[in-house]
C-alpha cells in the first residue's frame, strides 16, 4: 500500500509524530512524506521514505485563489506522483487542503488535529473551509478524548483518539536528594507559553525557598521581555534563559522538577518527556487532558487554571521534600509505557482500518 503523510515541517510535535508514523509504516508499506512548509531537518534517519517538499504557503493577495492553487498542486502530487492509497494529514490548514484536493475521489483520508481544537481555531477563511473539507475526511483524530467535541461536536461521530508517542528515554533521573533544587521548562518563548507568569510564580516560591533555580530552555520573540522581567525582580543568578538544548533527555535528567504554565497545549511533548525521565511536575491544567496525563496528581500536579496560590504551594512542596520528588518522579516514568509506540500504533491502525472500510 502507498501511504502519504502530509505535514508542514519536520520540526514540532506534529512533525515528530509524522516521522515516527512514517518509519513504522515503512516496515510494510511504500511511504511518502509531503512537507508543505519545510524549514528544518528531520529528527530521524528517513532513508527509504520518499520526501516531497512543496511550498504551499498562501502568498497571493486573493487568499481564496491562493488556497485553490495550493490545493491543485497538492492534489496533483498525491494522485499522479505518489499515487496514494491512503493519506494521513496533520494540522488543520494542511488537513483542509488535503481534503479539498481529494474531494472527488475515494482515497481514504485521516486528518489529525494536533492542538486543542476546542479553543484554537483556524483563521478566516480557513475556519469555514475546514467545516466543508472535513466532510470529506473518513476519520478525524484528536490527542485526548476531551477534544472530540470540537466545533460544536460537528465531527464527533468520526473522531477518534491518537495520542502522541512517548519514547522511553536513554537516561533517567538518578539523584533526587540535592541541596539546590533546579526547576526546568522547555518551550518557545512566546505568549501562549506564559513564561513571564512562570517567572512570577517562581519568584513567589523563591522567597520561601532560597535554594531553588529556574532554567528555561528555548527561544522566541519574548526573550527580551523575559530578560527585563528577570532583572526587574532581581532574579539574575536564580532564573536562567538557557536557549536551545540538543540532548533533551540528558538535560532534563540534570534538573529536578518540570514546570508548565501554558495558556494552551495539545499533547504536551516536553512535559511528557520530562515525566519519562522521572521528573515530578507542576502544570496548569489548561484542559482535562493534562489531568489525564498526570493521572490526577499521582505523577504530577495539575493545578486548576489560574490558581496561582496552589501552583506556588506545589512548587514549595516539591522544593522542600526530596522524598516527594522521588515518589512522584518514579511514578511519572511509566508515561512511556502508557503511551509507547506499540500502543499508539494500534490506535493508528484502528483508524486506518476504519478509514479504509468507509472508503470502499
Amino acid at each position: 500500500m502507498r501511504i502519504a503523510v502530509v505535514v508542514d515541517d519536520f520540526h514540532g510535535g506534529a512533525g515528530n509524530i509524522a516521522q515516527i508514523l512514517a518509519l513504522n509504516f515503512a516496515k510494510k508499506h511504500n511511504v511518502s512524506m509531503v512537507l508543505t512548509n519545510k524549514h528544518s531537518d528531520p529528527r530521524y534517519n528517513l532513508d527509504g521514505i520518499n520526501v516531497f517538499c512543496e511550498s504551499l504557503s498562501i502568498t497571493r493577495k486573493n487568499k481564496v485563489l491562493g488556497i485553490f492553487d495550493s490545493v491543485k498542486r497538492l492534489g496533483k502530487l498525491l494522485k499522479k506522483e505518489i499515487k496514494a492509497d491512503l493519506i494521513i494529514s496533520f494540522l488543520d490548514n494542511n488537513n483542509t487542503m488535503t481534503c479539498f484536493s481529494q474531494f472527488f475521489n475515494k482515497t481514504p483520508i485521516i486528518v489529525a488535529e494536533r492542538s486543542n481544537p476546542l479553543v484554537i481555531f483556524p483563521k478566516a477563511p480557513w475556519d469555514k473551509l475546514r467545516r466543508i473539507a472535513y466532510k470529506r475526511a473518513n476519520v478525524v483524530t484528536v490527542q485526548f478524548k476531551c477534544f472530540d467535541g470540537f466545533d460544536g461536536g460537528r465531527f464527533i461521530k468520526k473522531t477518534r483518539v491518537t495520542s502522541n508517542i512517548v519514547d522511553k528515554p536513554k537516561c533517567v533521573k538518578q539523584n533526587y536528594d540535592c541541596e539546590k533544587v533546579k526547576f526546568v521548562t522547555m518551550g518557545r518563548l512566546a505568549g501562549i507559553k506564559r513564561m513571564d507568569l512562570m517567572i512570577e510564580l517562581f519568584d513567589e516560591a523563591a522567597k520561601k525557598c532560597p535554594n531553588i533555580e529556574l532554567h528555561i530552555f528555548g527561544d522566541g520573540p519574548e526573550r527580551e521581555k523575559l530578560e527585563s522581567l528577570i532583572s526587574e525582580k532581581n532574579l539574575c543568578g536564580k532564573v536562567f534563559l538557557d536557549g536551545y538544548c540538543n540532548n533533551v533527555h540528558k538535560t532534563l535528567c540534570e534538573h529536578d522538577v518540570y514546570l508548565m504554565t501554558s495558556r494552551q497545549e495539545g499533547f504536551p511533548n516536553s512535559l511528557s518527556e520530562a515525566m519519562a525521565v522521572g521528573l515530578p511536575s507542576v502544570s496548569f491544567a489548561c484542559h482535562d487532558g493534562i489531568v489525564e496525563l498526570t493521572e490526577g496528581g499521582k505523577n504530577g500536579f495539575a493545578v486548576t487554571e489560574g490558581d496561582r496560590e496552589v501552583f506556588v504551594n506545589k512548587l514549595i512542596a516539591l522544593a522542600e521534600n526530596a522524598s516527594l520528588r522521588k515518589q512522584m518522579g518514579t511514578k511519572a516514568m511509566y508515561v512511556s509505557d502508557k503511551y509507547n509506540v506499540d500502543i499508539i500504533m494500534k490506535q493508528w491502525h484502528a483508524c486506518i482500518d476504519e478509514a479504509m472500510g468507509k472508503a470502499k
